[in-house]
């Protein structure tokens, strides 16, 4: 019998077992330009965000704040610092 999760969620093994291919990176070329892409553009956006919180002068001390705040949260969950 396949797990609760399994049941509930109506996946059968063969999609977990594409999804976690796919998570691993093991999935064909296209997926992984597509994978490419979509970082690049993640960044972009983050980036361009910072850029215009720093350049507009009401949102400065906000954008410094959350940008240090952040940083030190993810630095402490990510590497126990």
């Amino acid at each position: 019998m396949p797990p609760l999760w399994v049941m509930i969620c109506g996946l059968s093994g063969t999609i977990v077992v594409a999804l976690m291919e796919l998570h691993k990176g093991h999935g064909p070329a296209s997926f992984k330009i597509y994978q490419m892409i979509a970082g690049i553009s993640l960044f972009l956006a983050i980036v361009g965000g910072l850029t215009v919180g720093l350049l507009a002068r009401p949102y400065r001390r906000k954008t410094m704040v959350s940008l240090l705040l952040g940083t030190a949260l993810f630095l402490l969950l990510g590497f126990g610092l």
